[in-house]
């Protein structure tokens, strides 16, 4: 954890951030549009999940302001390892060396049925390999009561399906954002959470039951880096250039991440900016860029899950999951370094670029859970101040529509001195 003088620091250059987003502070007026839309990527478009968001009769200045809330409350989501997770006379604990809980999310439909849902059944396959496991699925009060009757028969007798009342209490009680991607939590046998997982997708999949797996086995996790991590921001004590060779010589510096992929949609307009912002506060921030990559195994993963599971995916997933290739680790890896360089190239990026395979820097920075692109900035001290979400955001003015990129580079700018200015204070 922190020294409590650096919460401080944190703590006020986030009074900061948050007044610069009360005071509308930014580029230029405040312009009254029909609609506005982002189109974004919650782990960028290669994972063909796209979130489209729409605030119509609002000026852009609020609705970005919204969008950025939306990401910081994202990155903030969920308890703490450490924490207790579902009161005890609810759920027997002991019952299971351990639990696996999961919160269907983001809401089911009248046409919901559990053998249709990926995450119903890689649960179910889950139960069937491990006798020591027990699941805890959670429908949110959007379903019926005969949907999760439908669900624990399907899931078997190892699940408890528990069904979430109108006022999302045990949503609430998880800690979990209604619209984003739902964690999970591995909870021993006492309740306790023991380790915050990833949502269940299939390039995730391979890692989260190795994980699950290691723990019913040895109470313990394995020694080596953990795929897609999703610590809680509030439980991290290390610094970017703990992480990122290239910043180490950079201590007490301000650190701008940005978090992209070559293919994600919104990231062609989002690179853009990144290089404007480096050019105009070369002398006061370091910016890099964390290019998001599947390794070879969650490769893997995404195309044996895929297939095993092909009618309950869509058909932007699945498209995706057509496109993969099992070649050779090594040359798939040597390919993927070469496209980014490749990109870095074409696009004249001058800031130190690197791979961050299966997000294991962005999530062991306390980044997990953040939608592809966003930027995070970090104080001279290595505490993270702020998380933005990126993403293309068109503007409908007088009927025709405006494309750049979300949020604008003077927001960003402004944010970015906020944050430079108190710290030469």
């Amino acid at each position: 954890m922190r020294l409590d003088s650096e919460s401080v620091t944190a703590a006020i250059v986030l009074a900061a951030l948050a007044l610069l987003i009360a005071a509308g502070l930014f580029s230029g007026r405040r312009v009254p549009v029909s609609s506005t839309l982002v189109e974004s990527d919650a782990s960028c478009s290669k994972c063909g999940r796209a979130l489209t968001q729409v605030a119509e009769e609002s000026s852009t200045d609020e609705w970005r302001a919204q969008q950025i809330e939306a990401g910081r409350l994202r990155i903030q989501q969920g308890l703490l390892v450490g924490e207790a997770c579902l009161p005890a006379k609810a759920v027997d604990w002991q019952s299971s060396r351990a639990t696996l809980v999961y919160y269907l999310a983001p809401s089911v439909t009248e046409e919901y049925a559990p053998e249709a849902s990926f995450t119903a059944n890689v649960l179910r396959n889950w139960l069937s390999r491990l006798q020591d496991l027990r699941v805890i699925l959670i429908l949110p009060s959007s379903a019926s009561e005969a949907q999760r009757e439908a669900t624990q028969h399907y899931i078997g007798s190892g699940a408890t399906v528990l069904l979430d009342d109108a006022g999302d209490s045990i949503r609430n009680a998880l800690r979990l954002e209604a619209q984003a991607p739902s964690i999970g939590y591995l909870v021993s046998d006492d309740g306790i959470v023991h380790l915050r997982l990833p949502p269940v997708r299939p390039e995730m999949c391979t890692s989260i039951f190795g994980l699950t797996s290691t723990f019913v086995a040895s109470g313990g996790l394995p020694a080596e880096p953990i795929h897609f991590p999703v610590p809680h921001p509030d439980q991290l004590a290390v610094a970017p250039w703990d992480l990122i060779p290239v910043l180490r010589s950079t201590e007490q510096s301000t650190v701008l991440v940005y978090f992209f992929a070559p293919g994600c949609v919104g990231c062609a307009l989002t690179t853009e900016v990144a290089m404007e912002l480096q050019r105009e506060f070369e002398d006061h921030i370091k910016v890099v860029g964390l290019a998001y990559a599947l390794s070879y195994d969650s490769v893997c993963s995404a195309i044996e899950y895929g297939q095993a599971y092909s009618a309950a995916l869509d058909t932007n997933r699945l498209d995706w999951i057509s496109g993969l290739s099992r070649a050779e680790a090594t040359s798939y890896e040597e390919d993927t370094r070469l496209a980014l360089d490749q990109y870095a190239q074409d696009n004249g990026i001058e800031f130190p670029v690197l791979v961050d395979w299966d997000r294991a820097i962005a999530g062991a920075l306390g980044l997990g859970c953040a939608q592809m692109p966003s930027w995070a900035l970090f104080d001279p001290e290595g505490a993270l101040v702020g998380v933005i979400p990126g993403g293309r955001e068109t503007v409908y003015v007088d009927g025709e529509p405006v494309v750049s990129a979300f949020p604008p580079f003077d927001y960003l700018a402004r944010v970015i001195y906020s944050v430079v200015h108190s710290s030469a204070e």
